[in-house]
């Protein structure tokens, strides 16, 4: 295959370290994972001076990208829907598109209404039912773009602000929409830990979007000067979550209801009302299944292994050495890591 055009817009690592932002991205990385950078991706940052040039690249290298990830996935995927609640998740032609474009001959998993009946006592198993597609051409598009998801795609899908490609070892990121050394070391956590994870392991997307978010967290608190805590860091995690104790819904449900109990009885608590539900739309509207899915479950292990230790650097190197492989084991983690924990305490 050619060289990519997004190739010729990259700079090598050495290089783009030249530009601050980059170098102390690289710098907190190295830290967190006490070793020097082993995959040495290419950066490419998107700003306006380059970003017409960027967007006419990614549609030149369309064909090749596609042609790539095709034989990636082994020609297709399946991909989960739920039977009763198609216009909701999906707009009719949209999945009639993508079953055309992306899988025209494999089985498609239909979920009943019982599967949806069943998430009361386990929220996340229709979720965990649905498989979640974006193609790399789509993605590096929205990148780069004003536009966010629309409407009901918004619930699937979460907007990238950055990507990093795999097979190219390459960092893309829109320095608009986030300060790019916070965006910046998520993807470069995601570069290393293709030297140190196990790719094979089912759990691992889980593991490395909540590595790269928790690493993320500990950056941004460390760059604003404020002090880590491990405490306020699990709360802030849990809150992530849509389903879990402290998460989005049981957190506003529970103000909900108590304001409800104070109506009639105190003056305003209608106003008080709409602004929780209000502020519950924004918290919904600011997530997505995927991040359910990928980014919040081991994010809070972490999380909670850091406040255990009273660490977040030993949390995330203890999890570089040691990683789930089954659901059982990640939520069951303090037993997984048991013999790790008892060993930090001891030599600490």
């Amino acid at each position: 295959m050619q060289e990519l055009k997004l190739r010729q817009l990259a700079k090598p690592l050495d290089e783009a370290r030249k530009d601050p932002r980059v170098d102390k991205a690289v710098l907190f990385v190295e830290d967190l994972f006490r070793a020097k950078m082993r995959s040495s991706p290419s950066i490419l940052i998107i700003d306006d001076t380059n970003r017409k040039e960027y967007l006419n690249a990614v549609k030149e290298d369309s064909a090749g990208l596609d042609r790539l990830e095709a034989m990636r996935m082994g020609g297709g995927q399946k991909i989960g829907l739920v039977s009763s609640l198609l216009s909701i998740v999906y707009p009719k032609e949209r999945l009639q598109k993508m079953k055309k474009e992306y899988d025209p001959d494999d089985e498609w998993i239909i979920i009943s209404p019982r599967d949806v009946l069943a998430t009361i006592k386990n929220p996340m198993g229709l979720i965990n039912k649905i498989h979640i597609y974006t193609g790399t051409v789509e993605s590096l598009t929205k990148v780069a773009s004003d536009e966010d998801y629309k409407g009901t795609e918004r619930i699937m899908i979460r907007k990238p602000i950055g990507l990093h490609m795999r097979n190219e070892n390459m960092i893309v990121l829109d320095e608009r929409e986030a300060p790019p050394s916070i965006t910046l070391t998520h993807e470069l956590i995601h570069a290393e830990d293709e030297k140190y994870l196990d790719s094979a392991n089912p759990l691992y997307r889980v593991i490395i979007e909540g590595r790269a978010t928790f690493g993320e967290v500990i950056f941004a608190v460390e760059d604003s000067g404020a002090k880590v805590n491990t405490l306020q860091m699990l709360v802030a995690t849990k809150m992530k979550s849509m389903f879990g104790n402290g998460g989005i819904i049981q957190r506003n449900f529970g103000q909900m209801r108590d304001s409800l109990r104070c109506i009639g009885k105190k003056p305003r608590m209608l106003a008080t009302l709409d602004a929780e539900i209000h502020n519950f739309l924004k918290e919904i509207k600011a997530t997505s299944i995927e991040e359910q899915r990928y980014y919040v479950p081991f994010m809070i292990v972490i999380a909670e292994l850091a406040h255990t230790l009273k660490d977040p650097y030993a949390a995330f190197r203890i999890t570089t050495e040691k990683q789930p492989r089954t659901e059982e084991e990640l939520k069951n983690f303090k037993e997984f890591y048991k013999k790790e924990i008892e060993e930090y305490k001891r030599t600490h």
